[in-house]
């Protein structure tokens, strides 16, 4: 056993793959089920009631996928055990008879970071065709079908499972994050089916002499069962038992916490929320670290501070949009508080920050809930817009008057007084905390449910509940799913509130319920208004609201050049209006783009995460296309290359014209090795609504033509005028949809069709689509087939074919949001 666990880790650890390595995938899993016979218990084999459910998620969304499945499953009479793929003992997989397995797509068709490792070991060719023969399957994936590689790693994740013997028990269920109810619209039928196997012969093995528990398969529920104590316990702690210092509770009271306490909180409720997973521990990778930390986004969470806030678009234009530059250097983290400065340095000490483009930037959006100062007095519409609703507002004003020392009418909100410092930016916490029968100024403990029950005892933080809102729970901008509606039923005093919310959360009502909450992004502040009678425990709310999720953006800066600690991003403000006309802000977008809200010298919360795709080098030769804020990862590209930019190198192409670009041969010149560090042009298609509105970074592109152009030979300066086009000419193409004529970024690669095809017909040529994923990716693809029709001579077929084979290569990047 000891020399089998030496071997796993070998492979785990991705080594080469060679005839000793093939020997041990051929016995790997032989091996695992004659030490499973050997030692006879202990496995979760021997669990009749075994249930594996298995997720990779970079968002959070597959995680409540799996989540919901365990819950209703052990309504069901399973016993589930739910884990990230990466942390799953890949050796208990050929012992394990049922498992479900949830995962989302990223880049190009690419598993989430917490499943790559479980993944590139599954796909390993040597491994025997039958090592999960005895294992019975289902798969769900969640997409957006806005992008070519719909649920691509939910499918292949199906295939290789049936590869390795696996038998499915149902078909594959696919999510689509672009149906009007998201992906419930596809989780909900395929549920059913999934339970409905489980009472059939021949479906989902079920122990001898187990009876499956029906429990209402059919309507899919989401049900929390009466006897159902729920996730989490939550202990309210005297305020003289906190952290022994009463400064430093006041401190906690009356202001708003710091970037670094917010952290600290989230990662403890990620690390409750792992302790309160129901999982057979022997199923664990690193089980001794189960429970202390997190797999999966909130690691390596960091901090940075801003350094400028400056406005791309005048006033008058249609979407605001804004320039904000960031910093990791401790120069500018400092002088903060000792806490901040202490922590930050530490973090800044052992990370590098260097990043390449196309990566992106996740930022937490710990806004605190505050409103801007134009709007505390403005119209009922306006403050809807911010998700607050209206009883959070009126105990806002009872704020207000109480520290005014005006007098509060008996219907203007809570008749509690005696919190008269209660501060602004925690007004609608507070209100959310009394409606949870929790004091705003309370501490907590927050533990599993069953934590008394594990091996290893639980050993919960002190919090602040204000804190713990603040930092975990998105009240004021997330819709909430079905389960917090189920769960909110349970605490309504109202019959008709509580016969309205259980219709809500029946499959019956699950269109009035989009209608209700998601189509009107509903928040759960304004839910609480809509249902007064709704009590519900903190304990609850913290597992059914929704969870404040970080947010990606693509980074608009080059390591190279602005350095490692900086990072620039092109931010433009989510506004828009629901189907009743209700205003609504992104909760992010909408932060980073007040400079009232988010001032130079503001902390913030963000972490550099690798972009899906890899961007070109900076000899190839480039067609980038984007429009609005989609701007962020050609600038960081385009400065990329300007940081290594020098117009005396030996030029890209070769001095007497030839390109050599349809050339394989394997041997190289000392011109050809000295052209690989040489800039190949670019051309960059930017598209937006007017040029004298929202023409972003206009001034940095009229001096980037040099850059643009590369190294390359410029006999004429005329796009596509020298050697009849065959030589590209880089430059940058500005394409405004709302000027005297539209002109979209399609538009301007059809009028620019000669030059475009002299990129394209480089062997190693580069096209990077970057913006909104509506019609645009798919115009500019038409675009580019028109393209290779007119100024290539291929028919369609051959053109969508040439195109294919460009994104099977990885040239072809498409990065839509």
């Amino acid at each position: 056993e000891t020399r089998f666990t030496a071997c796993y880790r070998s492979i785990t650890n991705l080594l080469p793959v060679g005839p000793k390595q093939s020997a041990i995938d051929k016995n790997l899993w032989r091996h695992t089920e004659a030490r499973v016979v050997y030692r006879g218990v202990g496995c979760a084999m021997s669990d009749p009631r075994a249930l594996l459910v298995l997720y990779g998620s970079e968002t959070g969304n597959a995680q409540d996928v799996a989540e919901r499945i365990a819950r209703e499953s052990a309504r069901r009479g399973f016993a589930p055990s739910v884990l990230p793929l990466d942390a799953f003992e890949l050796t208990e997989l050929p012992n394990q008879r049922r498992a479900v397995f949830v995962t989302s797509t990223m880049g190009r068709g690419d598993p989430p970071g917490n499943a790559k490792a479980f993944w590139q070991f599954l796909r390993r060719k040597s491994l025997p065709s039958d090592s999960l023969k005895t294992l019975n399957f289902a798969v769900f994936g969640l997409g957006d079908s806005h992008y070519q590689k719909y649920n691509a790693m939910a499918k292949k994740l199906f295939k290789r499972l049936e590869s390795l013997g696996a038998r499915p028990v149902t078909e594959l269920g696919l999510g689509d994050d672009q149906h009007p109810v998201g992906y419930d619209a596809g989780l909900d039928p395929w549920l059913v089916g999934l339970w409905r196997v489980c009472r059939v012969s021949g479906g989902f093995p079920w122990g001898e002499g187990n009876a499956f528990r029906d429990a209402g398969d059919d309507e899919g529920g989401d049900d929390a069962s009466d006897d159902d104590g729920g996730k989490y316990a939550v202990e309210i702690v005297t305020r003289h038992a906190v952290m022994g210092a009463e400064d430093d509770v006041a401190h906690v009271d009356t202001n708003p916490p710091g970037v670094e306490t917010l952290l600290a909180v989230k990662l403890e409720m990620d690390r409750v929320s792992n302790a309160g997973s129901p999982v057979d521990r022997k199923l664990v990778r690193g089980k001794d670290d189960w429970g202390e930390a997190r797999i999966g986004p909130s690691d390596g969470r960091r901090v940075a501070a801003v350094v400028s806030n400056t406005a791309l678009t005048t006033e008058t234009a249609v979407a605001q949009t804004r320039h904000v530059e960031l910093s990791f250097a401790t120069s500018h983290l400092t002088g903060r508080g000792d806490e901040t400065t202490t922590n930050t340095r530490s973090n800044n000490d052992v990370t590098n920050h260097e990043y390449a483009p196309g990566d992106c930037l996740e930022v937490t959006p710990f806004a605190f809930f505050t409103r801007p100062a134009e709007t505390e007095t403005g119209t009922e519409t306006e403050t809807a817009g911010n998700g607050y609703g209206k009883c959070a507002d009126a105990y806002g004003r009872l704020v207000v008057s109480a520290v005014s020392g005006s007098t509060v009418g008996e219907g203007d909100g809570p008749t509690t007084r005696d919190e008269k410092n209660t501060p602004t930016w925690a007004t609608g916490i507070d209100y959310l905390l009394r409606r949870c029968g929790v004091e705003p100024c309370s501490f907590v403990k927050v533990t599993p449910a069953k934590h008394e029950e594990n091996e290893h005892k639980f050993e919960p933080k002190v919090l602040s509940a204000r804190s713990l809102v603040a930092g975990c729970l998105d009240i004021a901008s997330a819709s909430p799913r079905r389960f917090f509606y189920e769960t909110a039923a349970r605490f309504a005093s109202n019959p008709d509130e509580t016969e309205r919310l259980v219709y809500f959360a029946s499959p019956e009502g699950r269109d009035d319920l989009y209608k209700y909450g998601i189509r009107e992004r509903r928040t759960v502040l304004e839910f609480l208004d809509d249902f007064p009678s709704v009590q519900m425990p903190l304990r609850w709310l913290l597992q059914v609201a929704p969870r404040l999720k970080p947010r990606l953006f693509s980074i608009a800066s080059s390591s190279a050049l602005d350095g490692a600690d900086a990072v620039h991003l092109t931010v433009t403000v989510a506004i828009w209006r629901t189907h009743y006309g209700r205003a609504r802000r992104g909760l992010c977008s909408d932060w980073m783009t007040d400079p009232v809200r988010l001032r130079v010298g503001d902390l913030l919360a963000a972490r550099i995460v690798r972009g899906a795709y890899a961007f070109p080098e900076n000899n190839q030769p480039t067609l980038a296309v984007c429009t609005g804020s989609g701007v962020a990862p050609i600038r960081a590209m385009v400065r990329h290359r300007k940081a290594g930019f020098d117009e005396s190198t030996t030029p890209w192409m070769t001095k007497n014209g030839s390109s050599g670009l349809g050339s394989n041969d394997s041997t190289e010149s000392e011109t050809d090795h000295k052209t690989k560090n040489a800039a190949a042009p670019c051309l960059v298609f930017f598209g937006c609504r007017h040029s004298d509105r929202d023409f972003l970074y206009r001034d940095e592109w009229e001096g980037l033509g040099g850059v643009l152009r590369g190294n390359g030979r410029d006999d004429t300066g005329a796009s596509g005028a020298d050697d009849g086009g065959s030589i590209p000419q880089g430059g940058f193409v500005p394409c405004f949809s709302r000027d005297k004529e539209k002109e979209y970024v399609s538009h301007g690669i059809r009028a620019n069709s000669k030059n475009v095809w002299a990129f394209l017909r480089a062997s190693d040529c580069k096209i990077v689509v970057c913006g909104s994923a509506g019609d645009m990716p798919e115009d500019v693809l038409e675009s580019f087939v028109f393209v290779c029709q007119l100024e290539g001579g291929m028919d369609e077929t051959q053109a969508r074919m040439f195109l294919r084979k460009m994104d099977a290569r990885g040239q072809y990047v498409v990065e839509a949001w």
